[in-house]
């Protein structure tokens, strides 16, 4: 699923690079040109595709296996932990949201969001992300389902802790209120609750 993605995104860029050959050869503003209004990807990977030599690129490209000192690796790590998250929060209006102007990769977005269940993809990205960038596996439980704008909020104090964190949220019925936070099966601290303030002290209506 996630490996599908990734592979459809360079499917992408290597159709874009085809069809502007000198890509490289120019600077960050004319590449940025080139690029820019046509919403071909995600915005992070325009500013990587703006910013990374050829030489850069083609390591990336030829060891996309290879986690080390991997850019692209590291670009679309962060896009699943922020627009993609983002974007499977919100899952029930995917249709509308993913660009129209995206190729093979916003094809292959829409099946991953409408033919997996959200357990299914989340589990699969934490896993991607735990391999890839070590991190943590993190769940959060609630008494009852929460807003998806309640979701970015405690995804942003996360991610304020560790960039690459990736939450599952999961509703546990025997809680009476607020919530619990487990990182790599063990519940977090209370040092750990008092960074993350006044998320841990609503309570789910």
């Amino acid at each position: 699923m996630i490996n599908t993605l990734l592979l459809s995104l360079l499917h992408d860029i290597f159709a874009f690079l085809k069809e502007h050959r000198n890509f490289f050869q120019k600077d960050e503003k004319g590449r940025r040109e080139l690029i820019s209004g046509k919403n071909l990807f995600p915005e992070i990977f325009e500013q990587y595709l703006g910013k990374i030599s050829e030489t850069e690129f083609l390591y990336d490209i030829q060891n996309y296996k290879t986690f080390e000192k991997n850019k692209f690796l590291e670009t679309f790590s962060r896009y699943l932990v922020t627009d993609f998250a983002a974007l499977l929060d919100k899952v029930t209006h995917a249709n509308s949201t993913v660009p129209k102007t995206y190729g093979l990769f916003g094809t292959m977005l829409l099946e991953t969001l409408e033919e997996n269940s959200y357990q299914e993809i989340t589990e699969e990205v934490s896993r991607f992300l735990e391999k890839t960038k070590k991190s943590p596996s993190t769940i959060v439980q609630t008494a009852r389902n929460i807003s998806s704008t309640f979701r970015e909020e405690i995804r942003k104090k996360l991610l304020g802790m560790n960039p690459m964190i990736f939450p599952i949220f999961q509703v546990n019925r025997n809680l009476i209120g607020g919530m619990r936070i487990f990182s790599n099966g063990k519940t977090l601290d209370e040092s750990w609750f008092s960074r993350i303030n006044t998320i841990t002290t609503i309570n789910i209506p």
